[in-house]
């Protein structure tokens, strides 16, 4: 392969991780303009977002993109799934070493797409996890880091304590928080967390700022690797109704 395809092969390899298909866009056709003197460029991704340059105030409409008395260059992305369709426009004929470059350049567009698809699902499966643990009914949860200072605190949290998550964020737990007994357990974790897979468990008392108690169930369990994050969850359950059925 002759240094100048060598030099455009590397120019178009080089890509950074993009976050959204837009980003991705804007980077393909700053250089697939300057590289092929395309005239118009359009990605479509299989999540039928379009993005296009070079129509002016053309409207487009799906598959009449470009002007068939022009060279157009079309490559569907993805191999096992489709991932979008690409399309170049310029006014000369392309050049074989020009099809070999975009045939590469193609290639390297279809792993971006998987990444960012990728990415965008792990988001949206975060963001359902996150709104579960929010409003889990019946478990209040909270997260701490090795220092014993409130990273996290949900909803039933906030119901079972009496305070509310702005009130108790990077605050360090207190007696007053957490009753005696719990906290003193808690202590005990914070001087000897438990490792990947070991949760710890107590029952006991826990106060609503207004003055009432609570009996729970308490876990404390690590999220990761302590020695990488610093943090661990405490889930507890509300079991008085239980305790006031045993009683009678």
């Amino acid at each position: 392969m002759p240094n100048f395809e060598l030099a455009v092969l590397y120019e178009l390899s080089s890509q950074e991780l993009f976050d959204s298909t837009e980003a991705l866009f804007e980077d393909l056709k700053a250089k697939v303009s300057r590289i092929f003197s395309a005239r118009r460029v359009v990605l479509e991704v299989a999540n039928r977002e379009i993005f296009y340059w070079g129509f002016g105030q053309q409207r487009l409409s799906l598959g009449h993109y470009l002007l068939s008395s022009h060279a157009v260059y079309e490559k569907v992305l993805g191999q096992e799934q489709e991932l979008g369709r690409f399309w170049l426009e310029k006014a000369e004929p392309f050049k074989d070493f020009e099809l070999r470059l975009l045939d590469i350049y193609c290639r390297q567009l279809e792993r971006v797409l998987y990444a960012i698809k990728a990415n965008q699902e792990l988001v949206s499966a975060n963001t359902r996890f996150r709104e579960m643990v929010e409003h889990a009914p019946m478990l209040a949860i909270h997260g701490f880091d090795g220092d014993g200072r409130i990273l996290y605190w949900n909803r039933t949290a906030e119901k079972l304590y009496g305070f509310a998550k702005e009130e108790v964020l990077g605050q360090k737990v207190s007696v007053e928080l957490m009753g005696y007994a719990l906290h003193r357990q808690f202590q005990q974790v914070l001087s000897n967390p438990p490792i990947a897979g070991e949760e710890r468990v107590w029952e006991g008392e826990v106060p609503h700022r207004l003055g009432q108690k609570k009996s729970v169930l308490s876990f404390v369990l690590p999220v990761g690797d302590l020695q990488q994050t610093n943090e661990f969850m405490r889930m507890d359950v509300d079991v008085s109704q239980n305790k006031r059925m045993e009683q009678r």
